[in-house]
């Protein structure tokens, strides 16, 4: 239902067509708006997207993405005494790094992930909800299968930007749902990391001519959107 790097690349090296083969490019909105109506926020939702430093390699890009997370995302883990921190992972693989990393850090956080047990993944959004857990991973399986309304979010932080764009507008949709005062829905704010691997995932999000200027070469490392 969509683009996706890894097929791109099995038909480019590996697929061969005696009538050749033609690729059909779409262009795409973007949904920051959507997600900033979605947004329980009074017109105040900042969206934040930080760009990776390019790896060496395809092999190496993981790597930069969690040294990233230790070293920016962490520390305001951390150090950060209120609970709603919500991470989202596209991708199993780097959950169990991450879910290792929070375990061996010591800090406070529960997991929803497509092979939790439904009674478990409740608890884990309901101890989340209460502030009894001041972080929760969840993956992007996990919502596909599940759906589940999430209460509690006050920051969202995507690890890696969701394959469906929907996705991002949804998690966006939680922040302050329980929030009482302007001023405290006001305080909410997503985070995004993203680099040029990441362009298929960044156009369906930010738009095909955002994402084009978020990619040059002598593009800013962060950009933000307010709306």
């Amino acid at each position: 239902s969509f683009p996706c790097a890894e097929i791109n690349a099995l038909t480019r090296n590996e697929c061969g067509n005696v009538a050749g083969r033609v690729r059909w490019k779409e262009s795409f909105d973007g949904v920051l708006g959507t997600a900033a109506r979605a947004s329980r926020n009074a017109g105040g939702l900042r969206q934040q997207f930080e760009r990776l430093p390019d790896a060496a390699t395809i092999a190496d890009s993981d790597d930069v993405r969690f040294k990233h997370f230790t070293r920016r995302v962490l520390p305001r883990l951390r150090e950060n005494p209120q609970p709603g921190a919500l991470i989202f992972i596209r991708d199993y693989f780097d959950f169990v790094r991450v879910r290792n990393l929070l375990t061996a850090e010591d800090v406070s956080f529960a997991v929803t992930s497509e092979y939790t047990d439904p009674r478990d993944a409740a608890r884990a959004r309901s101890i989340f909800a209460d502030g009894r857990k001041r972080v929760l991973l969840v993956t992007e399986r996990a919502h596909f299968y599940f759906r589940r309304r999430i209460r509690g979010v006050r920051e969202v932080h995507f690890y890696s930007l969701p394959d469906r764009a929907g996705f991002y507008a949804e998690m966006l949709g939680f922040l302050g749902a329980e929030e009482k005062s302007a001023s405290s829905a006001a305080a909410a704010s997503s985070t995004a990391v993203f680099s040029r691997l990441d362009a298929l995932q960044l156009e369906r999000v930010c738009g095909s001519a955002r994402a084009k200027k978020m990619l040059a070469p002598d593009a800013n490392s962060t950009f933000i959107f307010t709306a």
